[in-house]
This record gives structure tokens, sequence and C-alpha cells, in this order.
């Protein structure tokens, strides 16, 4: 299986030393070229994910027609509009958070998770022993966000 992948999931699995679930759950995962300069841009300050970066499970791939990107770009980040748009080239998954464009994928009717799907599978799959540590660690070191309703939701369906 292989999933196509905007910056933020890589980057919170990544400063927290989980980026290896990725592979464990999907096998491939492939981003574009805007994602790769963005995770390049966030490895300076934070050099846990320069490992993910050159990882051998993630591929930097570039679209062969870029104007659905363009058109995406209008109205999301950049990053999240190749991600998009590649997904769709390739008629696989999509790993993103961003709340823009997650809904955006949807009304493209792409099958998408992210940070939280890759975490809730993960434990149900055992390839985490809890949750709550790893969230309680991203809330700590990163600027990563979650409701408090929906932090409940997620630890309530993974028994914790």
């Amino acid at each position: 299986m292989i999933i196509v992948s905007d910056t933020t999931c890589i980057s919170h699995l990544a400063l927290v030393g989980l980026q290896e679930l990725l592979p464990k759950l999907f096998g491939q995962v492939i981003i574009p070229p805007a994602v790769g300069l963005e995770l390049a841009q966030g490895a300076v300050k934070h050099p846990e994910i320069e490992k993910a970066l050159h990882a051998p499970w993630l591929e930097i791939r570039t679209l062969h027609n870029s104007t659905q990107a363009d058109e995406l770009a209008l109205t999301i980040d950049r990053g999240e509009a190749e991600a998009i748009a590649l997904a769709l080239e390739l008629k696989c998954p999509l790993l993103m958070d961003d709340l823009p464009g997650r809904r955006c994928a949807e009304a493209l009717q792409l099958k998408f998770t992210g940070t939280l799907g890759v975490l809730v599978d993960a434990k149900k799959r055992g390839c985490v022993e809890a949750v709550k540590p790893v969230l309680t660690r991203m809330l700590s070191q990163d600027r990563f966000r979650i409701s408090p309703a929906l932090l409940e939701r997620i630890l309530k369906e993974v028994g914790e």
C-alpha cells in the first residue's frame, strides 16, 4: 500500500521519534516536492525531521500535471495542494491534518487520515502500547493541537 502525505503528520511523528509508524502502517509514503521542501525547512529547526526526510520508505515524486495543484493552491497551502493533486494522480489515500486541506480532499472524494488516525491504527495493530503518552509529548513539544473533546474521544476509542 502507498499513501501520499503532506508535511504535518510526518513532522509530528518525527518530533516524537515515531516516524517509523508510517512504513509499518502504509509501506511506502510518497510526498510531492513542496512537501519535501517544507520538511527540509522544518529540519533546520528540528533535526529529527531530517531522519524522516531521508528514510528509505519516503519518496519525493513530481506531479505529472501541476495544473490541478496550481488551482488548489489558490485556496490552500502549496504543500497540501500538491499532496492532494498527487493523491488524485496516484489514486491512493492521503495523510493530512490541516482542516482546509482535508475539506478539499473530502470534496474531491479522496480517502484520508491524519496523525490521530495513524496513532489509533498503530495502537490497534500493536505498534504502540499507548496513545496518551504520545499525544502528551506532541502537545508539549510541538505545534500539535487537539480539542479536549476530541482527545477524550480518541482515548476512549483506544481504551485509555
